[in-house]
């Protein structure tokens, strides 16, 4: 993911003072980003610890900050919600297709549909 994190700071840099862009970096551990990307040192990290749970929290609370568009129903418990059933379902697919890894079509397709799907649903 380098290259694009190096593009969302170049056209944050880029637009600066004539658009609104954020960009927002997540790293399992704090501060490791200092080791393995220089460019970005200053940025503040938000360190979700390999918790996808605490993941969710930290870019609701970043997304929150950065825009005034509240959505109905997008909090974390609901988000926390529809990742749990994301994976209830992506593990199902599995099974049922006799395959190991998420990225294939079988899997990957009916997946974002039963996302998008769940999604409408919990923020009704």
């Amino acid at each position: 993911m380098p290259f694009e994190l190096g593009l969302a700071c170049h056209i944050k840099r880029q637009y600066a003072g004539r658009r609104n862009y954020e960009y927002f970096v997540f790293e399992a551990v704090k501060y490791r980003i200092h080791k393995t990307l220089s460019d970005l040192l200053g940025v503040d990290t938000k360190a979700h610890e390999m918790n996808p749970i605490m993941l969710i929290s930290e870019a609701l609370d970043a997304f929150h900050g950065a825009s005034n568009l509240p959505i109905n129903g997008l909090n974390a418990a609901n988000v926390t919600k529809l990742y749990m059933m994301l994976e209830a379902e992506a593990e199902r697919l599995k099974i049922a297709n006799n395959k190991k890894s998420l990225f294939k079509v079988s899997i990957y397709v009916p997946l974002v549909a039963y996302a998008i799907e769940q999604a409408n649903i919990l923020l009704e």
